[in-house]
This record gives C-alpha cells, structure tokens and sequence, in this order.
C-alpha cells in the first residue's frame, strides 16, 4: 500500500493539531509556566508542616523561584510591594513590581566572604514576614 506525499503530509497535520485541539479542549495543554507556589499545610497533631501542591494552607516561602518578580510575590504572600523594595534596598531607578530575584546579583556588589543576597534571602525574609515555619537550607 502507498500513501501519497499530500496524503500522509494532511495526516500529520491532523494528527499534530488535532492532538493540540484535543489535548487543550481537555485541559491538558498549557502554554504558560505556573508561578504560584505549593500550599503548607500545618498538622495539628505534630505542629508540623508539610508541603502540598493543592493544601488549603499558606503558601510556603520555600517554594519561592528566583525567576519570580517581587509584585509577584507581593501579591501571593500579601506583603507590600513598597515593603518588599525597602528591604531588599531596591535603586530608586528599579520597578520593584517587575524586579526579578535573580537580578539580586545585578544591583548588590560581592561580599567579602560567603555572604550573599539572594533567592534565599528572599524566601527567608517572606518566612520571616508572614510567619510559617521555615529551615533555612545551608547550600
């Protein structure tokens, strides 16, 4: 049995797109990356915390990204944007509300020693800020 070059070409198509139709009439296809971090969940049992990707909790500060901006994380964590920017001593010529944690490295000059400011700065300051429990993970 032959296929034609037209005919096999439509049945790639069809495949390609319908796959893409089927998949995203399912909800299944997603083109956008999901900044919202996992959800911590308290047991009350233990007092301790656990992280779920669909608790009822506080959103855990650990799960913060540093390609998340700062209104970002303002507006999950509930903590003022002008509050975020004074801590971390953003330039007046930086938008804190589209500032990146990666670009820590962009306005903070190397300390001498092993002190950085970082990602890690920024999930312990939200820690620290709205209060869940946190270990601070020693890279």
């Amino acid at each position: 049995m032959e296929i034609r070059s037209k005919t096999l070409g439509a049945i790639i198509a069809i495949v390609i797109f319908g796959g893409i139709m089927g998949t995203s009439a399912l909800g299944l296809w997603k083109t956008k990356s999901v900044r919202t971090p996992a959800k911590i969940q308290l047991s009350e049992s233990a007092g301790e915390a656990t992280a779920e990707n669909a608790g009822t909790g506080t959103y855990d500060p650990a799960d913060i990204r540093g390609n998340q901006r700062f209104g970002e994380i303002s507006e999950v964590f509930d903590i003022p944007l002008e509050i975020l920017s004074r801590a971390f001593a953003l330039p007046a010529d930086v938008d804190p509300a589209t500032f990146k944690n990666q670009g820590f490295d962009s306005i903070y000059p190397e300390f001498e020693g092993e002190q950085e400011i970082g990602n890690g700065s920024m999930k312990w300051f939200v820690a620290l800020y709205t209060g869940p429990p946190f270990e601070f993970e020693d890279d």
